[in-house]
């Protein structure tokens, strides 16, 4: 059941870091991503931060990655973002940062 949750929570984790590889090779900017797992390798938590504005979402590459998903939210408000099968970045503000567990 643990290697399921590890591999579920790893899934979620790549909601952000295929992102990144995308603009990375594309010459954009670049974003910075913080990401910590607990000792029991169950829970992942990221802090995605965005040069500029962020005009796009976070997409689930998996159905695992969006059921995994257990909260996310701004971090400059605290303001909760529901996700429904993708993280809006719409309400980030400049050089802004979701965190996402």
């Amino acid at each position: 059941m643990k290697r399921y949750l590890f591999k579920t929570s790893l899934s979620a984790l790549l909601i952000g870091l295929s992102l990144y590889s995308n603009l990375a090779v594309a010459g954009e900017r670049v974003h910075r991503y913080t990401v910590t797992v607990d000792d029991l390798l169950t829970t992942i938590k990221v802090e995605a931060c965005f040069e500029g504005r962020p005009e796009f979402a976070l997409v689930a590459e998996s159905l695992d990655a969006a059921l995994a998903l257990q909260s996310a939210e701004i971090k400059s408000t605290g303001k909760k973002v529901t996700p429904s099968g993708k993280i809006s970045l719409h309400d980030l503000g400049e050089n802004d940062c979701i965190l996402y567990t």
